[in-house]
């Protein structure tokens, strides 16, 4: 018996020694290194034709060669042949070529007088050096912009003398809040950059306080947060209005331009008082499409957009 009582005495001491020590174990585990995450540049492209496409156009818009690279080669691989594909490769190979002919031309130094005395009266024994030199300076001229006329595009340009930047607006587009639709418009920096922007418009006799959007363009739906831009409310004699405006991203390029093909298009507008639905005119398709394809006209290497200010 007295054997029994000690080793439960025994027992019950190990376990007290055990619960004592335990958290002793556990705020030294707590302090150990974490492990280590291997940091990494890798890009995580979109998946989609128009996603991928979308990519493309902004890369070269804002002059990252790498996105648009990786972004055209995905596009080629993943949809070989398509349109979206041979042309996002256009595009590329004509960026790829303006930056190869801008880097030529900064290369080219304005010849001093003596250089200029030197190449009328060439050395007798070097006479074919001076000519190749010629020639070469005339292979690396670059070529002369491109033109891109607003009003070619049935776009309106519109100067913020403030900000250094021309808007580009559909030249049926008004501002006039009390209206319910989606519209694209494009701005364009002094110093070359280009993006495009989306609004949608809300008007009816009561606010919705709008917190996002859903897009419909045939079987797809796109969600539309109205956390990344600036929203606007208010009440007149048309009734209540708000309107959400925000930069385009790949995604909304993508529903922008899934809209602009669309047999049957809509809106879901979803707001704290409720949600209401409506469909996408064929109007507002032909602006959506036309301010698109302007787009990616400006986007194109080597284009210089001409307005009068």
């Amino acid at each position: 018996m007295r054997v029994a009582i000690v080793l439960i005495l025994f027992l019950a001491y190990l376990g007290f020694m055990a619960y004592l020590f335990n958290p002793f174990k556990e705020e030294e585990a707590a302090l150990q290194p974490l492990p280590e995450v291997l940091d990494t540049d890798e890009l995580v492209l979109p998946s989609g034709a128009d996603s991928l496409y979308g990519v493309v156009l902004m890369a070269i818009g804002n002059n990252d060669y790498e996105t648009a690279h990786l972004a055209a080669r995905q596009l080629a691989d993943q949809y070989q042949g398509t349109p979206l594909a041979q042309d996002a490769l256009a595009l590329l190979e004509e960026y790829s070529n303006s930056l190869a002919n801008a880097n030529r031309s900064q290369t080219i130094k304005p010849a001093t007088n003596a250089a200029r005395a030197s190449a009328a009266t060439p050395r007798r024994e070097r006479p074919s050096r001076a000519i190749a030199s010629s020639r070469a300076i005339k292979r690396k001229a670059p070529p002369p912009p491109i033109p891109f006329n607003p009003r070619e595009y049935k776009l309106k340009p519109v100067f913020d003398a403030e900000k250094g930047i021309t808007w580009l607006y559909h030249k049926n587009l008004s501002h006039f809040v009390y209206k319910n639709s989606i519209e694209a418009y494009i701005g364009h920096s002094d110093d070359g950059k280009n993006w495009l922007r989306m609004r949608i418009y809300y008007n009816r006799d009561k606010p919705l306080f709008i917190n996002s959007f859903e897009l419909f363009a045939d079987d797809r739906q796109f969600t539309i947060s109205t956390l990344y831009g600036n929203l606007e409310r208010g009440e007149g004699q048309g009734g209540a209005w708000e309107w959400y405006d925000m930069r385009v991203t790949a995604k909304e390029l993508e529903a922008l331009q899934a809209i602009s093909r669309a047999s049957v298009a809509g809106v879901r507008y979803i707001g704290e008082k409720g949600d209401w639905v409506r469909t996408v005119s064929e109007m507002e398709k032909l602006r959506l499409a036309q301010v698109l394809r302007a787009f990616q006209a400006l986007n194109r290497p080597n284009v210089t957009l001409l307005v009068q200010r």
